[in-house]
């Protein structure tokens, strides 16, 4: 299990294709357009050897609040891109499971659509990226 992170960093590598979130971007709260809240899970970096876009943060955001809640970090301002960490759908299950892989979550690519009030809202794109493990 120790090379999820790995496996999850490659799956928001896949979703680039480009830089969307301005070069000042701050905010607190962030929605998807609907006004469905999103909670703030971290900052993704691009580490090692192997990273295809080294040095690249990118913003991850949930739909579950984390407990504890996890305070909006200082990375913000660098993130390029942002990605929805979500469960699978049943399709994506099905796509991905081979015998022994299984799909464990995905990440979705986010369009920034405005910032205003402290709110960054987002809209959800459909291009998504599975990553898997296998079980020994």
């Amino acid at each position: 299990m120790a090379s999820i992170h790995q496996f999850q960093r490659r799956a928001i590598e896949s979703l680039r294709p480009g830089d969307d979130l301005p070069a000042d971007f701050s905010a607190v709260d962030f929605a998807l357009g609907d006004g469905r809240p999103l909670y703030y899970l971290g900052a993704s970096e691009g580490i090692g050897t192997c990273a295809d876009i080294h040095g690249m943060w990118v913003l991850v955001l949930g739909t579950v609040c984390p407990k504890p809640n996890v305070p909006v970090g200082n990375r913000l301002s660098v993130c390029r891109y942002a990605v929805l960490l979500r469960d699978p759908t049943a399709d994506e299950r099905q796509k991905f499971y081979q015998g022994s892989v299984v799909c464990l979550e995905c990440v979705e690519r986010l369009s920034f659509v405005e910032h205003s009030g402290g709110i960054a809202r987002f809209a959800l794109t459909e291009k998504s990226a599975c990553y898997v493990s296998t079980f020994g």
